[in-house]
């Protein structure tokens, strides 16, 4: 426990020293954030987030989603989580707690035929998220330990 509490405090130093975002191999936990943000209200996880990446997914992102980019709109006042596969659109529950997150409850979803992997994908991996990290409140990775599967921007709007 010792050691990982010596390894903890010395990447948070490496963090606050550098105060910048080291480059990530796509395999590997981003590091850039030590320990997951305190989330001090809703407003700071809830709204829209565009999906910027599928960590573990190999193709790539235009192929996956060709005419749109999934999103998640969070709203954590009622609990709801909904937003689009790039194909569905889809509604359900979400918990939220201190650094964890869970979407894996029954969603109603709509049922438009969708060619290829990315919305299959995109569930999969949405379906394993347990936990998440905010970084300055315009990132949002989603982690299923400590294997990232998701990355996230915030936007005002959606654009595609």
């Amino acid at each position: 426990m010792k050691i990982k509490s010596m390894i903890l405090l010395s990447i948070i130093g490496t963090a606050i020293a550098c105060n910048h975002r080291a480059q990530t191999n796509k395999n590997t936990v981003d590091t850039t954030i030590s320990s997951p943000m305190n989330i001090q209200s809703d407003e700071q996880l809830d709204g829209v987030w565009m999906l910027q990446e599928l960590s573990e997914n190999k193709t790539p992102f235009k192929i996956l989603f060709p005419s749109k980019t999934p999103f998640l709109k969070l709203d954590l006042a009622t609990k709801v989580v909904s937003g689009n596969t790039s194909c569905n659109s889809f509604s359900g529950k979400t918990t939220v707690k201190k650094d964890k997150i869970s979407f894996d409850q029954p969603m109603a979803m709509t049922q438009r035929f969708c060619p290829g992997d990315g919305e299959p994908a995109f569930l999969h991996d949405l379906q394993r998220v347990k936990n998440f990290k905010l970084i300055a409140d315009t990132s949002l990775h989603l982690y299923s330990g400590d294997t990232l599967l998701m990355k996230f921007y915030k936007t005002a709007t959606l654009s595609n």
